[in-house]
């Protein structure tokens, strides 16, 4: 599982070192971005399976504009997926050391990285500390989605 995003990671710093000079943050969040992409579509595509299409049509032949149509009738039918997505990819990126190594500089280090060579070069009990507070945080934002979103609209 981590040789996907270890290679993507290795690719990304070669195609940013031919550029100038982008900041880590910058190649952080492109990085990021292109991996969560697929989970938040995934979520958005679910939904919008039983989207009725006729609700739009009605809108617009009722005098709306586009952002209008997309603002009061599109976002609310499919923000369940959109909040799932969000969920998931922030736990995913919260998670994620592979990426992180090849795309930051020593300045600027993630949490998932810094456990890891903590956990390398210590042993107390504060890895295991912040780890329960990650794992708090985890299950957290899964409740607030079961209670937001509902999870069995995604097992239909």
């Amino acid at each position: 599982m981590f040789l996907p995003a270890i290679t993507f990671g290795f690719v990304l710093l070669q195609v940013f070192s031919m550029f100038f000079r982008v900041p880590a943050f910058v190649k952080l969040t492109i990085g990021h971005c292109v991996i969560i992409l697929p989970y938040i579509v995934r979520n958005v595509i679910s939904v919008s399976i039983g989207f009725n299409w006729k609700l739009e049509e009605a809108a617009r032949s009722l005098g709306a504009n586009a952002f209008q149509t997309f603002s009061k009738i599109t976002l609310p039918l499919i923000r369940p997926g959109v909040i799932a997505g969000a969920l998931l990819s922030f736990l995913y990126s919260l998670d994620d050391a592979t990426l992180a190594p090849f795309l930051t500089e020593p300045g600027f280090v993630t949490l998932p990285v810094r456990m890891l060579t903590y956990m390398e070069f210590a042993f107390d009990p504060t890895l295991a500390a912040i780890s329960t507070v990650l794992i708090v945080l985890s299950v957290s934002a899964i409740i607030i989605m079961e209670k937001f979103v509902g999870l069995d609209m995604f097992l239909k």
